[in-house]
């Protein structure tokens, strides 16, 4: 049967697929686009998602094979694939294989987590965004799009294996308390959170609004820890994080997402803005940068505050069972915000719902949209909820891509995005770096693998299924107005130090140090704003919008559209002139002017052609120009383009003018992360001028040379002598030490940085005091040892206590990670020591490293 889980005897039939078998049903009825089901294809992606899962699993073979071959320990089966020819008979070979897998399973023990991991592995065949959402993730969003939980009311991140505070909301129990952002939680109750999985970690703090909980925080100003008693209350999910009426009676507001609360909020916001201008609220600036979308609903109801006719969104598609063709048009109702001067900043990271209210309110004629292309998501999903009666939050659910969306006049944005009327690009011109000419760098829906084609307004899916050729990419509007601006030199600076010093995980800025690069500009800007997220920053574009409103308070986007266009020609004056004189700071001359006669130019680059250079190096990459021509180059320039290499793509060199029989040189450092294989990537250096002159692009290359890399391999011991009985073993009630003994097995050197982390991965009773040791360098063949320090409580029931090992060194980029279920022993009197030699008689004999039998 489609929902049992067990059979008789409770234990799990991971042969039933319980949840695929529903997952299959779900799909075959309601998925957008059926052509692109390769019931082959989805088999095999499901197994070798399962095989990335479970270490002892093996799957050789492909869809276009007769037959797979399993592997699960010693065990080997072969499994007939040729007559899968429909999504109904993936259920029957999927079972077979499941049933053989758990049969012959050894160490793996999570049965439900293996049946996830070949649902998802055979969704991923279909698109970015239909995903089976695991229980604990699924409970997340549930919160996010209800707008409201039981909480304390602080923004959490991990940084360097510490719970830290990043932000505190106003009006919260942790406002209350005296929690300041940096305070790191270093207990939940009495469970340490040194390593805590950070989804675990809120699930601890979250509960039922009047329900209590204690937190022990640390403070770098505090002698010692404080223990905090704090009674949870229900917190409004914060999609206006920023609000501020700016300069001439504008009001500025900021989206996060669209939550089940973002249009009230939003109103409301909106309406204390109107109070705070006297009534005389000049225009609004709604930014939308770095919103990733949220509730469809949502998306149309902001729509509606700010239009009184025309179609906000059409959605379109179904699948065999469901066809949709749904029209959501403004209401008629005419109100003050109808009448309100409008702009829209948007970039990349706008997304979905942020597109729809991007692209109804541009296509209406509603508001001007200013800043970078969207993301390019024009798809709708829902969301099947698989849970049971009485199980509520303990189960999957399926995230489906049923549909498209068009915006007014039936445009698809998928795989392109919004086009901004006024297209606004960051640059900067430093000695050692300038980003300021070439196409900026941007990650969007045409970067995801198995993503949808643009339908050029025609239906959802068509033309883009599996059988059927993929159409040719829409290519992407142009903007009416373009403005390349430069950062000031301040806020450089801080997006320096923000690279240099940010570990946080999924950063900007610890991305760009990792890989070796400076920030992007655009990078530059995002960390700036999250550098305190409390801090309201009128930034270039929020400046520029606010001016744009100030010259044209119009509701109607053509009218605006004449006022920015003379509003970026006076910006563009003002920032040519910035340029040149920030050139002329660097020893180039930036005049412009008319060229009579053909400059021509002779191009040498440093390295040459076959040279190569060892990771770790910083190399100075050197580019020169002579003129040998009859006229001087204007404002020459050049960029790389490696489109799969991002350390060397798009890096630029800038010579300005060079006069007939002058050599011009510009050289910029690029430094090689330790951790970079041995590769060759091919270079084109591309040439441009204001005077279509430039000289012909040119190719090279550039090598890199490994170096020698550590390798790791540790063993473990429990030292319980100062905190238990001394016998070695692990038992409830005592405190002991665990020394990971590390080995470098490798032919490099490990790092100064080079780090132990220990992590609890579910027994209640484990608290771990002392997480996180830091080894430093370690020679080939050479060993170190760290030490961490760990308390297991009475009153826990497991004969096991589940941790992770894992070793890291950043610099060279190599870790390794293991799951250990260490035994817990029951409680003894510790034996007596004692000293002595012990004759063994055998011609071998095991010497275990711990008091474990199984050590």
């Amino acid at each position: 049967p489609v929902h049992a889980k067990a059979d008789e005897t409770g234990e799990y039939r991971l042969d039933r697929l319980p949840i695929l078998s529903r997952v299959i049903l779900s799909v075959k009825d309601n998925y957008v686009d059926p052509s692109r089901f390769d019931a082959k294809r989805m088999v095999v992606s499901a197994l070798e998602s399962v095989e990335k899962t479970v270490a002892e699993v093996m799957v050789q073979g492909d869809a276009k094979s007769p037959k797979l071959t399993l592997t699960v320990g010693a065990a080997t089966r072969e499994l007939d694939i040729s007559g899968v020819d429909s999504i109904w008979k993936i259920r029957t070979v999927l079972g077979e294989a499941m049933g053989f897998i758990q049969e012959h399973l050894v160490a793996h023990k999570e049965l439900k987590q293996i049946e996830y991991a070949a649902v998802n592995g055979m969704l991923q065949t279909l698109d970015p965004h239909t995903i089976l959402l695991e229980p604990k993730f699924f409970k997340e969003m549930k919160l996010q799009t209800r707008g409201e939980f039981g909480g304390l009311g602080f923004v959490i991140a991990m940084r360097d294996g510490n719970l830290t505070v990043v932000k505190v909301l106003k009006g919260t129990p942790a406002q209350r308390a005296g929690v300041k952002a940096k305070d790191v939680i270093q207990k939940i109750e009495e469970q340490s959170t040194i390593n805590m999985d950070l989804q675990d970690a809120v699930d601890r703090l979250r509960g039922k609004p009047q329900t209590k909980v204690s937190i022990t925080i640390g403070r770098a100003a505090w002698p010692e820890a404080k223990r905090l008693h704090l009674t949870r209350e229900v917190i409004q999910v914060e999609t206006v994080p920023q609000a501020q009426l700016l300069e001439g009676n504008v009001g500025y507001v900021k989206l996060s997402q669209f939550s089940a609360n973002t249009t009230r909020d939003l109103s409301s916001t909106i309406q204390r803005q109107m109070q705070e201008a006297g009534g005389n609220l000049q225009g609004l600036v709604l930014d939308l940068r770095g919103n990733p979308g949220g509730l469809l609903e949502q998306a149309i109801q902001v729509s509606d505050l700010f239009l009184s006719e025309g179609v906000i969104v059409k959605t379109v598609g179904g699948g065999d069972k469901q066809r949709i063709n749904e029209v959501k048009d403004a209401s008629a109702e005419s109100t003050d915000l109808n009448r309100l001067p409008l702009v829209v900043i948007v970039n990349n990271s706008s997304a979905s719902a942020s597109e729809i209210v991007a692209g109804a309110l541009k296509n209406n004629n509603r508001a001007l949209v200013i800043g970078r292309q969207t993301f390019g998501k024009g798809s709708v999903q829902v969301l099947h909820d698989f849970a049971e009666p009485g199980k509520q939050g303990e189960e999957a659910a399926l995230k489906l891509t049923i549909a498209q969306y068009l915006t007014p006049g039936d445009i698809s944005i998928q795989e392109v995005g919004i086009t901004p009327d006024v297209l606004l690009l960051p640059g900067r011109a430093l000695k050692d770096q300038v980003n300021y000419f070439a196409p900026p760098r941007s990650m969007g829906e045409a970067d995801l693998d198995a993503h949808f084609s643009n339908p050029a307004g025609g239906p959802a899916g068509a033309g883009a299924g599996a059988q059927a050729p993929e159409p040719k990419k829409k290519r992407v509007e142009k903007a009416p107005l373009e403005l390349r601006y430069l950062l000031d030199e301040k806020e450089d600076e801080v997006a320096k130090a923000l690279k240099r010093e940010s570990k946080e995980e999924g950063s900007a800025a610890a991305a760009a140090g990792h890989a070796g690069l400076e920030l992007t500009p655009e990078q530059q800007e995002d960390e700036d704003a999250e550098a305190d997220p409390d801090k309201f920053v009128e930034d270039y574009q929020v400046r520029f919008a606010r001016e744009l409103l100030k010259k044209a308070p119009h509701a109607d986007r053509a009218r605006m559209l004449e006022g920015a266009k003379a509003l970026v020609a006076q910006r563009h004056d003002q920032e040519e002139a910035r340029l040149t004189k920030r050139f002329g700071e660097l020893g180039v001359d930036w005049t412009d002017g008319q060229v009579a006669g053909s400059p021509r130019g002779a191009v040498t680059v440093t390295p040459p052609i076959g040279k190569d250079f060892r990771a770790g190096e910083t190399v100075p990459w050197t580019v020169t120009i002579e003129n040998r021509g009859d006229a001087p180059f204007k404002r020459l320039r050049a960029w790389t383009v490696a489109e799969k290499n991002a350390l060397l793509d798009r890096r630029e060199f800038v010579f300005g003018v060079v006069r007939p029989g002058e050599r011009r040189t510009w050289s910029i450092p690029v430094k090689i992360p330790k951790g970079t294989d041995s590769r060759r990537d091919q270079v084109t250096l591309h040439f441009e001028d204001d005077a279509g002159k430039a000289p012909p692009e040119v190719v090279t290359s550039f090598g890199v040379v490994e170096i020698a890399k550590p390798a790791f391999a540790f063993s473990v011991q429990l030292d319980d002598k100062a905190g238990g009985n001394g016998d070695g073993l692990a038992q409830r009630g005592e405190t002991f030490t665990v020394r990971v003994d590390v080995k470098n097995v490798g032919t490099g050197a490990a790092g100064e940085k080079t780090y132990v982390t220990l992590k609890n991965l579910g027994d209640e009773k484990l608290f771990i005091k002392k997480g996180r040791d830091v080894l430093g360098a370690i020679k080939p063949g050479d060993t170190k040892s760290a030490a961490m320090e760990v308390e297991l409580r009475r009153g826990g029931k497991g004969e096991e206590m589940p941790f992770r090992v894992q070793i890291v060194d950043e610099k060279m980029d190599e870790f390794l990670s293991e799951k250990l279920d260490w035994p817990v022993a029951n409680d003894e009197r510790a034996p007596a020591p004692s000293r002595g030699a012990v004759r063994v008689e055998a011609a071998e004999a095991l010497l275990r490293t711990g008091a474990a039998p199984s050590a």
